[in-house]
């Protein structure tokens, strides 16, 4: 799982396809916590996603993408906002989202 850097490498990853990202801060447990678990997802065959983590540095990022909380999760489809959750999220909830921006059912 790659770690963006700034908002425009951001824009440019979440252009295309279904993409997975998870913003947050490595002060914060909680999003330490859900990399590994990220990571994991993007190895599995036939996911067809991308996943990226934005270890958030600045208020610029946090405006630009609407983050009222850390960690917070957001599903992106050719550059648009499909779902987001806020806090701890599990590998079913992330799975369902991206079914979901797939337009498939579980």
């Amino acid at each position: 799982m790659i770690e963006l850097t700034n908002i425009d490498e951001i824009r440019d990853r979440i252009a295309f396809g279904i993409t997975v990202v998870l913003f947050g801060h490595y002060d914060n447990p909680a999003y330490r916590m859900q990399i590994p678990m990220m990571k994991e997802m993007e190895t599995e065959p036939n996911f067809g996603v991308r996943f990226f983590n934005v270890s958030i540095t600045d208020n610029s990022t946090l405006s630009v993408f609407g983050i009222k909380k850390i960690p917070t999760l957001i599903v992106f489809k050719a550059g648009k906002e499909i779902s987001r959750e806020e806090n701890i999220t599990v590998k079913a909830v992330i799975r369902e989202m991206i079914l979901a921006a797939k337009g498939k059912k579980q």
